[in-house]
């Protein structure tokens, strides 16, 4: 009977077998590591792979923490959110969520043409066909405010697109 190997169990004489995460070489009598990682596929992880002596293990890139399957990475920290103008309302919608959430809803004859937003107060501007004002709401509190009436006479109601200069 030859020698065992790491890995190797003698099933009866000159048979043998290898224990999970190894596999018998062409000889029949010397087990090698199972690379699972490249063995299951080019994304067994969403991110990592580590091959180990026998297993193997998924990790994740910081900012990321393992979902409870053993597989799947999240980003871990407060959630983007892609603000959105459909027809009368401005929207928020959580980028892993999916959650919706109206921040504004206009009249509904006064369709949102235009929005901007400005990072550093935290506000989202916007203005609409019906082209009434230049109107801004706070992210933080929620207070609504017209900055410019009668944007009609000065625009010729065309879309409207602002950028905070001099930042």
């Amino acid at each position: 009977m030859g020698s065992v190997t790491a890995g190797m169990a003698a099933t009866r004489p000159d048979v043998y077998a290898c224990k999970q995460g190894f596999e018998l070489k062409n000889s029949g009598r010397i087990c090698k590591d199972v690379d699972e990682c490249q063995k299951l596929g080019s994304r067994p992880c969403s991110q990592t792979c580590i091959n180990t002596e026998g297993s193997y293990s998924y990790t994740c890139h910081a900012g990321y923490s393992l979902e409870p399957d053993g597989h799947a990475c999240k980003a871990t920290g407060t959630e983007p959110v892609l603000l959105v103008a459909i027809q009368c309302n401005l929207l928020l919608y959580g980028s892993r969520s999916f959650k919706e959430d109206i921040l504004v809803t206009t009249d509904k004859n006064l369709i949102i043409s235009s929005i901007d937003y400005d990072l550093m107060d935290q506000k989202v501007f916007w203005t609409d066909l019906g082209a009434e004002g230049i109107k801004w709401i706070s992210m933080d509190t929620k207070k609504k405010v017209t900055v410019v009436k009668d944007v009609a006479a000065h625009t010729n109601q065309e879309p409207l697109f602002g950028c905070c200069i001099g930042r």
